[in-house]
């Protein structure tokens, strides 16, 4: 078979997958194991407690770093379930909530640890932290007129600038 084209690609972002023999194994095995839990209800915080508990422990016994995709897992259910649970769209006790708004910010931590130390690579953090973790990139720029008298470009450019030095 010859090469494909992402197993040539200059950006390591898209070498073809790389794992070792059994190492394909060893992630299905972990997830499946995780999946294997009774699915918890968010109307039993104790069921959420148990749970977040044995899909810590199984990450340290499988050495697999946690997800937030293998916490729902563990939990049995999808990820926009569990979001909505934390921001209150679905209803549940607030130990619940608290619990799971409490795990995301553990995975955020981890996450960004990863990042730091160059764990992990950064496009698939930065992916994961924005669509799991709610970061983002966008700024809000908001626009005051404080001064009536000034409408010329000229001169709302030189008070910019002037401000911009007071910085300094």
């Amino acid at each position: 078979m010859g090469k494909h084209k992402s197993d040539t690609s200059k950006h390591k972002e898209c070498s073809g997958l790389k794992v070792k023999a059994g190492e394909v194994r060893t992630y299905t095995q972990h997830c499946v194991r995780v999946g294997m839990l009774p699915k918890a209800s968010l109307q039993q915080p104790s069921g959420i407690a148990a749970n977040t508990k044995a899909y810590l422990d199984m990450c340290l016994e499988d050495d697999m770093k946690p997800t937030f995709a293998g916490y729902c897992n563990a939990l049995g259910h999808d990820h926009m379930i569990i979001k909505d649970a934390i921001s209150g769209v679905i209803p549940c006790p607030v130990e619940t909530r608290e619990m799971l708004s409490r795990m995301l910010v553990l995975l955020t931590a981890e996450t960004e640890q990863f990042l730091v130390d160059g764990k992990i690579n950064p496009v698939a953090g930065i992916f994961l932290m924005r669509n799991h973790m709610n970061y983002s990139n966008d700024e809000t720029l908001t626009i005051r007129k404080v001064d009536d008298t000034v409408t010329d470009k000229a001169t709302l450019i030189a008070k910019a600038q002037a401000l911009l030095a007071q910085k300094d």
